[in-house]
């Protein structure tokens, strides 16, 4: 009794984070499955989960560059929704930019899978870095290796 009990409280404990966590993904993948014309309930979860993942490893903020970095503005950066390029004072929110929502995977196969540093203003950081996808993917594979 006590084990079926410990169950269906883990049950309800992992389904809360699980919505939790579907929520931002939601957000996240939005213009993955609009721009691609797929309905998020035909999507297998664990490769949307996946595809989360590796759109929450994309970005980071620093203040300093390395060595022959690729520096970009920010007016590089389109949204595949609406064409537009985004204005050099953009306000970058981590927790909702959108990785598929803009041309950030053409930006880099056009720059030798190298990490991009963007030029932000109105933030407290200088530089918004987008990762290498090999180094996305890596740090997805990482993260979603079971502990």
């Amino acid at each position: 009794m006590k084990k079926i009990v410990f169950l269906a409280l883990l049950s309800v404990v992992f389904g809360a984070w699980n919505r939790a966590q579907a929520q931002d993904c939601d957000e996240l993948l939005a213009p993955y499955f609009h721009l691609n014309h797929i309905d998020p309930q035909d999507y297998p979860p664990e490769k949307a989960e996946w595809r989360c993942t590796f759109a929450k490893t994309a970005f980071y903020f620093t203040n300093s560059l390395p060595e022959n970095a690729v520096v970009l503005n920010l007016n590089n950066v389109v949204n595949l929704l609406t064409g537009e390029k985004l204005s050099s004072d953009f306000v970058v929110d981590l927790e909702h930019l959108s990785y598929y929502g803009y041309n950030f995977s053409q930006l880099q196969n056009q720059n030798d899978k190298k990490t991009i540093y963007f030029r932000i203003q109105n933030n407290k950081h200088k530089y918004l870095a987008l990762r290498s996808i090999i180094e996305m993917a890596a740090m997805t594979e990482e993260l979603q290796r079971p502990k």
